[in-house]
């Protein structure tokens, strides 16, 4: 994967001479956080139940200063994939806004970062949306007029700039580590040899400014699986990739101050955002936006090679109970024979947030260090774009490859595979396996390239037996779900594919539909570097772009397609799909190259909306106890806290699918501030010890913030009430002074419509982590859990330690029995409440057989979807 760090400044640009025109952008993708499946792991358990940090799309423009038609757009999504459906529309919607001239599907590129934390349910091919019971409207809406607007904006914001590029190293080690080497050891040793890692190691840096050398903004390219936040998480969250944003953000308006200052531009002030009664953005100017605040510096991620890279190598068993002693198996990624056993573990293991903290932050800072290097290389010449379509399931033909059979007809060709064509869509058995980051289930294993077991056989046949055509084909792969034949009730993979190749003077930017691995991706730069040759000027710096405009799955060499492991198991297309997008590639650079125009395919993606189904239930109604109101606060902060410690509050609340609050946020972290006006209606009392002067309460962090966290739930599925808890990982450089927590809602109403609320915590001291502070009763140096959600508290570089952040001092639970608790402050429940829970414990007492019996049969079938 690779990373595209993006940072953009808003502030104002003079005009003057520069080699291209740049235009930023930056919208609020985040979509439903909670109810909804989260995508990557396909695990139907989890579902979102809250925010740890919001989702956005970050649009890049590139045109030439003396022919602004010739352009690039890219965007990145802080989610999962790009989506063939979600790319379709939002071209139609960028082109209802701004024309069809400048912007076309031939130079718009949408790409997703892989956070495994994103909404699920946008995506319009059945595999894909199994575990999210279907399509989720919300989802795709969500995306498609988040990359509209962040494109319009962009375009608005189009100023002269300039670019430059540099590449350098990340340690090996650091960041990434191949989680399927017994693949790769499969590559051609000639071929290995020409590089010192089994992962891409290689960061490249986009670097624009304008002018006077005003910093403007990044693009770093570096590959590493999003995965830091594993299957327990339930907080929607950018991962690591998210992390690296908030590392650049904070770094980058760093820079810009500093640029000011030499400018003597001390007075200027960026736009940030401070917080309405209702949570919206309102605009307030600040010579520094406060720590946290990533309003006005939008940061931007992208995905590319390394699909087979991931930061957690896999333990040894005795990090596993039951099983001790026993290593994972490395060829089959399993621990006594089971992969559910073989989970990798990140640097900071248990805490994954801190994981994808230190993950994240250290690809910023190689990005950080190349900002200086790249000024020796400044990016000149044309910006051009070209794009195709491919029709994977009727058969491309490749061309012979070094290790053709000597009859083969054709030149031979380093980096094919051929002689050969590519296949209908199928998934092989160790697709089921799952990897060291999210393992499968049953009996599946990687590397699997038999598939006899004569019960998964049986199903597969039910479902759709493949040809004996097919089974050719793909082999070595053993053939478990023959995607490319099902059409019931809709299309379950894509047939047609594209790939996308773009110029910005000498940088090449590769868009592949899928995850390329280590050496798939180093066979496209390779191949493209060899296409393109001088004729730009100069060897060209190639970046490689995956998850873009479509998703199908996995893009594996033939060798490493030959082991089956997950990777190869999940190259949709068989062994000869890295090939057929090579061929492309190559033809696309030899088009650039010659100046003539590429040819249109007659093919065409289908649109396939109008099909979609959705198992997702809506939400029917809100309530709270009799005598209760929305926004009412269930367990307070403690009076006082020291930075490096957790403070959280539990509210009323609804469920948040009733608004996503696009551009707003669910929660604030507020500041006192002697003076001035308010800019919250929640009030402006002053808080106690402050003498009772007059001043306001100011927004610190809202839920973009790395060290906040918005979690929700509910006590049961059906229950229409519901509780949420703002907890805030106080960093340790927290200005000292009063503070409060605000949570911000909407309920649904029994007409249907919707109505604000929120709720504010009472105010309490933050003081210096060595100052003394008052103990609490049950107050603790440990981990505090409220709001987990199955996460741990970050720390060590976002200065989050821990305490209890109720204000009795106990932990927030968010099982169904602390969910319950949470309704009355003293712990006891509404009589009702108590009425309902008593019916339900005698009815599980006098049925305990038929509920054993029913949540085994649950079990298989919430194991059958995962599967």
């Amino acid at each position: 994967h690779s990373l595209a760090v993006s940072i953009y400044l808003i502030l104002s640009i003079s005009v003057s001479s520069a080699t291209y025109l740049v235009g930023i952008g930056k919208a609020d993708i985040t979509g439903p956080v909670a109810d909804v499946n989260l995508m990557g792991y396909a695990q139907p358990q989890q579902t979102a139940r809250g925010l740890h940090t919001r989702l956005y799309a970050r649009a890049f423009i590139f045109a030439q200063a003396d022919d602004p038609r010739s352009r690039f757009v890219f965007v990145n999504l802080d989610a999962c994939m790009a989506s063939q459906l979600v790319t379709l529309h939002a071209v139609a919607g960028i082109q209802e806004r701004l024309g069809s001239e400048l912007y076309r599907t031939d130079n718009i590129a949408i790409s997703g970062t892989h956070t495994h934390a994103s909404p699920a349910g946008f995506l319009q091919y059945v595999l894909y949306s199994v575990t999210s019971l279907g399509f989720v409207r919300q989802s795709f809406d969500a995306l498609v007029e988040g990359v509209v607007r962040a494109v319009v904006d962009a375009h608005a914001d189009l100023a002269p700039g300039y670019a430059y590029v540099a590449q350098g190293r990340v340690p090996p080690g650091t960041v990434a580590i191949n989680r399927s080497p017994s693949a790769y050891a499969a590559n051609p040793g000639g071929e290995r040899a020409l590089y010192a890692d089994d992962t891409d190691t290689t960061l490249t840096l986009l670097r624009v400014d304008g002018p006077g050398g005003r910093p403007r903004g990044l693009i770093a390219w570096h590959a590493v699986h999003p995965t830091s936040l594993n299957g327990t998480n339930r907080l929607v969250s950018g991962d690591n990739k998210g992390a690296a944003e908030q590392a650049a953000e904070g770094w980058g308006r760093g820079r810009l101050a500093q640029w000011l200052r030499k400018q003597g531009a001390d007075g200027a002030s960026a736009t940030v955002n401070s917080t309405s009664s209702d949570g919206h953005a309102q605009q307030q100017e600040w010579a520094q936006p406060p720590p946290g605040n990533t309003a006005g510096s939008p940061a931007k991620l992208a995905k590319g090679e390394g699909a087979d890279t991931s930061h957690k190598p896999p333990p040894t068993s005795k990090q596993n109970k039951p099983i001790k002693g026993e290593p994972c198996d490395n060829p089959t990624s399993t621990c006594g024979g089971r992969s559910e056993m073989c989970h990798g573990r990140g640097p900071a293991w248990p805490d994954d947030m801190r994981s994808a903290w230190v993950v994240g932050s250290r690809q910023a800072e190689v990005a950080q260090a190349l900002w200086g290097e790249a000024l020796v290389e400044p990016l000149q010449g044309p910006i051009d774009s070209r794009h195709t379509y491919l029709d994977m399931a009727a058969g491309i033909e490749v061309p012979p490859g070094p290790n053709a059979p000597p009859n083969a007809t054709g030149e031979r060709v380093w980096w094919s595979s051929g002689p050969g064509r590519t296949c209908p869509a199928a998934m092989g058995w160790s697709f089921a396996a799952g990897t060291t980051d999210g393992p499968g289930a049953f009996d599946f294993t990687q590397g699997d390239t038999r598939g006899t077991n004569p019960f998964w056989r049986l199903v597969r046949n039910v479902i759709s037996k493949p040809t004996p055509e097919q089974v050719a084909c793909h082999a070595p792969k053993p053939v478990l779900l023959d995607t490319g034949s099902i059409t019931w009730p809709y299309a379950w993979q894509p047939a047609v594919t594209e790939v996308t190749l773009a110029r910005i003077g000498h940088l090449a930017i590769a868009c592949l539909p899928g995850e390329p691995t280590t050496m798939s991706g180093r066979r496209v730069v390779r191949a493209l570097t060899e296409a393109v040759g001088a004729a730009w000027g100069r060897a060209p710096r190639v970046a490689v772009a995956g998850l873009t405009n479509t998703y199908s799955s996995y893009i594996t060499t033939a060798e490493e397609y030959g082991v089956q492991r997950y990777e190869g198991a999940s190259t949709a297309y068989g062994p000869h799909t890295l090939a057929a997008y090579i061929q492309a590639l190559t033809g696309l650079a030899a088009d650039m190259v010659a100046g003539r125009p590429t040819p249109p395919t007659a093919v065409r993606p289908p649109d396939l909306l109008d099909k979609q189904l959705s198992l997702l239930p809506p939400v029917v109604l809100d309530a709270v106890p009799p005598g209760s109101h929305f926004g009412d606060v269930t367990e307070d902060v403690r009076e006082q806290y020291a930075a490096g410690q957790v403070a959280a509050a539990t509210f009323r609340s609804a469920c948040p699918r009733n608004s996503l609050r696009t551009g707003a946020t669910f929660l604030a972290v507020e500041r006192w501030v002697p003076g001035g006006s308010a800019s919250s209606a929640n009030g402006a009392e002053p808080p106690p010890g402050s003498g009772g002067s007059s001043g306001s309460w100011v927004r610190v962090h809202g839920d973009d913030a790395w060290c906040t966290r918005f979690v929700w739930g509910r006590p049961h599925a059906l229950s229409p009430l519901s509780s949420a808890t703002v907890r805030w990982d106080i960093p340790a450089d927290t200005q000292p002074g009063n503070y409060r927590l605000v949570h911000y809602g909407d309920r649904k109403l029994v007409t249907g419509g919707t109505a604000p609320f929120n709720g504010t915590s009472s105010p309490f001291q933050v003081v210096a982590p060595d100052s003394p502070y008052r103990s609490q009763p049950g107050s603790s140096s440990g981990s505090s859990q409220a709001g987990s959600s199955g996460s741990s508290a970050s720390s060590g570089t976002m200065g989050a330690g821990a305490s209890s952040g109720s204000g009795q001092g106990t932990e927030v639970s968010q099982d169904a029995d602390g969910l319950w608790r949470q309704y009355d402050a003293a712990g006891k429940a509404h009589p009702w409440h108590r009425f309902a829970q008593r019916v339900s414990q005698g009815m599980r007492s006098g049925l305990s057989g038929f509920d054993r019996v029913v949540q085994k049969v649950k079990g298989w079938i919430d194991d059958l979807f995962r599967w």
